[in-house]
């Protein structure tokens, strides 16, 4: 199958495209800025709340971009919240 990357307000979107027939599961690639709007409540983060509530999108994140958030957290909210 194959996959067209997408980019909207820092979320991105491995969209398939599907043959006829096919039915459609959304693969997203989060970025550390997106959960780090979610996280704060910021602009953008209620976006993407939206998607995490919808059944048919499935999430991956790279370990150096869940790092990032991590080190924002611990630099911004100290450790006990980063934990």
């Amino acid at each position: 199958m194959c996959y067209l990357l997408v980019c909207w307000h820092h979320v991105f979107f491995l969209v398939p495209l599907l043959r006829k027939g096919m039915h459609a599961r959304t693969l997203r690639v989060l970025q550390a800025c997106a959960l780090i709007a979610y996280f704060r409540h910021e602009q953008g983060g209620d976006k993407l709340r939206e998607l995490l509530k919808t059944q048919n999108n499935r999430f991956f994140m790279h370990s150096i971009n869940l790092g990032e958030v991590y080190y924002d957290t611990l630099r911004v909210s100290g450790f006990d919240k980063a934990q």
